[in-house]
């Protein structure tokens, strides 16, 4: 009896799922233009999210969306935030959180569907996102700063990474893939989301600084970040833990070290820009947002902070002390 390979066989079942589901091409061309729109890391969450969505909705053709009710939609994401017994309202939060960016994906990708004309309109557009309470990130201090980058000097891949992502305000993703031959006459030339790229002049210090640990290196890797021993390139895991281990070093509270991140790093240097006087087009330009929104969400801690410094310093009224 005739035998066909297994690889064969799943070929030809690939082939006859692509052309007879329609949802399976709608969304591996979907998928196609978020890896030239997104980072890796929010094509993979958009993927899973995605993912997790079809699979319990029982999603398996186009028409299984085009006959969905927004309701359905909605108690999707509803069930998300059903309180467990023992659950405080911290856990509460997150959950509404993290519903309310599931609904931000499943919203995406049916807009996209209308626009493409795969569906006539999109069942998620009349549901309704969860209020979350309104919180501020957590970001470093200047002093904070200061102490990371002096504290490591006798960690030169080290400190170089720190002082990289505070003076650049980079996107891990851009940090790690940064090669030698994308700094030239002081200017960085960044590849960012959706292969957009930018220039980010570098701060003499901060040229210094890379001099500097190229001439300590014992060898010849082509990456700007890379791992001490070998020169490979290293993960965003292991800028992670650099910047924890940064922290350590530098002495600053276990608590707040818990909170931070390479993206935290990021969002400082949003808050010091504007502390130090620049506008919110420069700081949207610095970080490479192509929305004004995100930005105004990065200077949400330096904006608070500079409220409370000037309700601290207003002059009491003129009878008091008298």
């Amino acid at each position: 009896m005739f035998k066909l390979p297994i690889d064969k066989i799943l070929a030809l079942w690939y082939y006859y799922v692509k052309e007879n589901n329609n949802m399976l091409k709608e969304y591996e061309v979907y998928l196609e233009t978020l890896k030239i729109d997104k980072s890796k890391e929010t094509y993979r969450s958009y993927k899973h999210i995605l993912e997790n969505f079809f699979n319990s909705m029982k999603i398996e053709s186009i028409e299984d969306i085009k006959n969905m009710k927004s309701e359905d939609i909605q108690n999707y994401i509803n069930h998300m935030i059903i309180k467990k017994e023992g659950e405080d309202q911290n856990s509460i939060n997150k959950a509404k959180a993290t519903a309310n960016a599931h609904l931000r994906v499943i919203k995406a990708y049916m807009n996209w569907l209308v626009s493409k004309n795969y569906i006539p309109e999109s069942p998620a557009n009349k549901v309704a996102r969860f209020k979350e309470a309104q919180t501020i990130a957590t970001v470093f201090t200047k002093e904070e700063r200061d102490k990371a980058i002096l504290n490591t000097k006798n960690k030169a891949e080290l400190q170089l990474t720190i002082a990289i992502l505070f003076y650049t305000g980079i996107r891990r993703e851009e940090a790690v893939n940064i090669k030698l031959s994308d700094i030239k006459d002081g200017v960085l030339l960044v590849h960012g989301k959706g292969n957009k790229e930018r220039q980010i002049p570098l701060n003499p210090f901060l040229q210094e600084l890379i001099k500097k640990c190229l001439l300590q290196r014992k060898h010849k890797s082509e990456y700007l970040l890379a791992s001490a021993r070998g020169g490979h390139k290293i993960s965003t895991t292991s800028l992670y833990k650099r910047v924890k281990t940064a922290c350590e070093i530098a002495g600053i509270d276990q608590d707040k070290i818990e909170k931070l991140s390479p993206h935290s790093v990021r969002r400082s240097l949003a808050c010091f820009l504007l502390m130090d006087g620049a506008s919110s087009s420069v700081i949207q330009n610095v970080l490479g947002h192509a929305n004004y929104k995100t930005t105004e969400r990065y200077i949400r801690p330096a904006i608070a902070l500079a409220a409370r410094k000037t309700l601290l310093e207003q002059e009491p009224p003129s009878w008091w002390g008298k």
